[in-house]
C-alpha cells in the first residue's frame, strides 16, 4: 500500500466477533520492538544545551539540571548524556538512564501543501532534495504531506532513493495556500466596498448614527465569519497532523519533524480587522467639512463606537480559542517527544492579486503584509518553541535538518517519576541549567497519556508507519469477502491468531483461560480511518499445562464492514498480566 492517509471520517464496523479454537501454527522468530515498556512510568525530558556559538555543550553533570513539573521540583532519576567524546549515564539516585546515543536518528519531513505557496514550495523543495541527495546515512527519513488530510507517504527507512521519490510525489500535489489568499483579500474588497457605502451615508443629511453603527457591525461581522472559518480550517489541520504525532510516540526516544509551511494563522482574520478598523476611523473622522463637523459629531460617535465594541471582542473570541488549538498541538507533540522544526519560506506570498485594485490594493501597504507574516509566523514559532525545537524563516532548509539531527545526537535526557498517575491531562515542565550563558531549549509540558492513549498510538504506528512490534508472531488472516446490504460495502471475515505460548494461561476449573485486550484500527487510499476500536477477549483451552500448547494459536475471528478498495487493518493486542503486547499491520485489497 503506498500511500496512507488518515483525517477524513472513518467507514469501519465490526458486524460480528466469534472465537474459536485454531489449529497449531508454526513459531515466529520475534521482531525488533520498537515499543517501551507500557508499565514503566517513567517521562523522559530532552534538553538541548548550547554555548553563544550555538555549538553543543557536553560537559554538564546530574548536579548542574534542575526539573520542574507543574511548579513543583521532580528528583531525577534518570540522567544521561548523549553526543560529544562519550555518550554516557550517570547515577542519579534511581535506575540509569537508557544511552541513546547508538540508536537511530529520526526525521520526519512534513510539507503542508494547504499552507504553501508554489513558488516557495518550489524553491524549498528543490534545496530538500539536493540535501537529501548527500544526507548522512545515519538518519531514518520518514515523508508525509498535509493536503487537506493527512498523507504518510513512506515510513522510515535510510534508503534515500525511496525518500526522494516519496518528495517527488509531494511536489506533484498543488499547493493550496493561493486559493486561500485569494478568497482572504475578496473579503477585504467587499468590506471596503461596504464601507464605502456606509462613507457615502456620512456625507448625507439627516443620518440616523444607529443605522451607520449597524452597518459597520455587518461590515466587521463577514470578516469575524471569514476568521471562524480560517479557524476551523486550522483546527482540522492540527486534527489531521496529530494522527502523525500519536504515532510516531510509539518510537522511543527524541524525534525532529521539520514542517515546511508558509504559515497557519495564530489570529485568524486579525489583520483584516486590523486594517478595516483603520481605514474606517481614518475616514470616519476626516470626512465632512469643519461646519458640519459638529453636526456630526454623535454620527461618528456611534460608527467608530461599533468599530471598538464589535470587532475586537469577536477576535478575542476566535484569538483566544485559536491559541489554545496551537499549545494543545504542541502539547500532544510533547507527549510524543517530538519537537518540531518549522521552516517558512522568505519569498514574497504573491503580493497583491490581480483581482485587488483601487481602495483594496490600499489596503495591502507594507504595514498589511508584515502584520500578515507575522501572524503566520507566530504558529511556527510557538510550535517549536514548546516542544525544543526551532524556527527558521528563510535561509536553507537543509541546515535546518542538519540542526535537528545534531540535536538527536547531542542533548541530555532527564528522567523522573511523576508524582500523579497518568490521568491524559496537560502538564508543564521547567528545566533549569546552571551554566552562565549557555542556551537551553526543551519541551515546556506535555499530556500526561493514559494506558488506553498509549496503547491506541502504538496501534497507529502500525497503521500509518509500518512499525509493527510483533515479538509473539501475531497473525492476521483473511477470509472470503462478500458484498454487503449496503451499496459498495462487504463483509470481509479476519482472523487473529494469538500465540497461546505468547500470552499468560491461568487454571480454571479444569481449563487454562486468559482475558486479553485487542485493538482495532483501518485507514482507505482515500483519508479515510476509523477510530481505534477496542474489545476484550476471553480465551479457554482445556487442560492444566499451558506448555502443551507451546505453537499453537487461537483464532479470534472478526466480520468487518469496509468499502470497496485498497485498505490497511490494524491489530493490537495487550496480554494484561504479563504485560505483553504486540502489534500487527496488513494491506488489503477490498471487493
Amino acid at each position: 500500500m503506498p500511500n496512507r492517509r488518515t483525517g477524513l471520517p472513518g467507514t469501519l464496523s465490526i458486524a460480528a466477533l466469534v472465537w474459536l479454537t485454531a489449529a497449531p501454527g508454526s513459531g515466529q522468530t520475534p521482531e525488533s520492538v520498537f515499543l517501551e515498556a507500557l508499565r514503566v512510568e517513567v517521562v523522559n525530558v530532552e534538553v538541548y544545551v548550547a554555548d553563544k556559538r550555538g555549538d553543543p555543550i557536553t560537559d554538564l553533570t546530574l548536579k548542574d539540571f534542575q526539573l520542574q513539573e507543574d511548579g513543583r521540583k521532580v528528583k531525577i532519576t534518570n540522567f544521561s548524556v548523549v553526543g560529544g567524546t562519550t555518550s554516557r549515564a550517570e547515577a542519579a539516585g534511581g535506575a540509569g538512564g537508557e544511552l541513546a546515543g547508538s540508536k537511530p536518528l529520526h526525521v520526519v519531513l512534513l510539507v503542508d501543501n494547504y499552507a504553501s505557496y508554489p513558488h516557495n514550495r518550489v524553491l524549498a523543495m528543490q534545496r530538500l532534495r539536493e540535501y537529501l541527495g548527500t544526507a548522512p546515512a545515519d538518519t531514518r527519513f520518514a515523508v508525509a504531506s498535509y493536503d487537506g488530510y493527512l498523507n504518510v507517504r513512506q515510513g522510515f527507512t535510510t534508503e534515500r532513493e525511496r525518500v526522494l521519490d516519496a518528495v517527488d510525489s509531494v511536489d506533484r500535489v498543488d499547493a493550496m495556500a493561493v486559493a486561500r489568499q485569494l478568497e482572504r483579500t475578496n473579503i477585504v474588497s467587499q468590506s471596503l466596498e461596504s464601507l464605502r457605502t456606509i462613507l457615502e451615508q456620512v456625507q448625507l443629511e439627516d443620518v440616523d448614527p444607529d443605522d451607520i453603527a449597524r452597518r459597520v457591525r455587518n461590515q466587521m461581522a463577514q470578516v469575524e465569519l471569514y476568521a471562524s472559518q480560517v479557524r476551523l480550517e486550522t483546527r482540522s489541520s492540527f486534527e489531521g497532523m496529530s494522527h502523525l504525532i500519536n504515532a510516531l510516540a510509539a518510537l522511543p526516544g527524541p524525534k525532529a519533524l521539520v514542517y515546511l509551511s508558509d504559515g497557519m494563522p495564530m489570529r485568524p482574520g486579525q489583520e483584516l480587522i486590523e486594517a478595516i478598523q483603520d481605514e474606517s476611523r481614518t475616514t470616519l473622522l476626516t470626512s465632512g467639512t469643519p461646519e458640519s463637523l459638529r453636526a456630526d459629531v454623535n454620527m461618528r460617535g456611534a460608527a467608530l463606537g461599533a468599530l471598538h465594541d464589535s470587532a475586537p471582542s469577536g477576535t478575542r473570541r476566535t484569538s483566544k480559542g485559536q491559541i489554545g488549538d496551537v499549545h494543545r498541538f504542541a502539547a500532544l507533540a510533547n507527549a510524543s517527544r517530538v519537537s518540531f522544526y518549522t521552516y517558512k519560506p522568505l519569498a514574497d506570498m504573491g503580493g497583491i492579486p490581480a483581482s485587488i485594485s483601487g481602495e483594496a490594493a490600499g489596503v495591502y501597504d507594507e504595514r498589511m503584509r508584515a502584520s500578515r507574516e507575522q501572524n503566520l509566523a507566530e504558529t511556527l514559532q510557538v510550535m517549536s518553541d514548546q516542544t525544543g525545537g526551532v524556527a527558521r524563516r528563510g535561509g536553507d532548509i537543509g541546515e535546518l535538518i542538519d540542526q535537528a539531527r545534531t540535536d538527536l545526537g547531542h542533548h541530555y535526557s532527564l528522567g523522573f517519576s511523576p508524582a500523579r498517575e497518568s490521568d491524559g491531562q496537560f502538564r508543564s515542565l521547567k528545566v533549569k541549567v546552571k551554566r552562565s550563558g549557555a542556551k537551553v531549549r526543551y519541551r515546556t509540558g506535555y499530556i500526561s497519556k493514559t494506558l488506553e492513549m498509549k496503547l491506541a498510538d502504538q496501534t497507529s504506528a502500525a497503521l500509518l508507519l509500518g512499525l509493527d512490534s510483533n515479538s509473539i508472531g501475531l497473525t492476521i488472516d483473511v477470509g472470503a469477502q462478500s458484498p454487503a446490504d449496503q451499496e459498495d460495502r462487504w463483509l470481509v471475515p479476519i482472523t487473529v491468531g494469538i500465540p497461546l505460548g505468547g500470552i499468560t494461561l491461568l487454571p480454571k476449573g479444569g481449563s487454562l483461560a486468559a482475558d486479553v485486550q485487542l485493538l482495532l484500527a483501518s485507514a482507505d487510499a482515500e483519508g479515510g480511518n476509523a477510530p481505534v476500536q477496542t474489545m476484550m477477549a476471553h480465551i479457554e483451552v482445556p487442560g492444566s499445562d499451558a506448555g502443551q500448547y507451546q505453537g499453537q494459536f487461537y483464532g479470534a475471528r472478526l466480520q468487518l464492514l469496509l468499502p470497496a478498495g485498497l485498505r490497511r487493518v490494524a491489530i493490537g493486542l495487550v496480554d494484561p498480566l504479563s504485560g505483553t503486547t504486540a502489534f500487527v499491520s496488513r494491506d488489503l485489497l477490498v471487493g
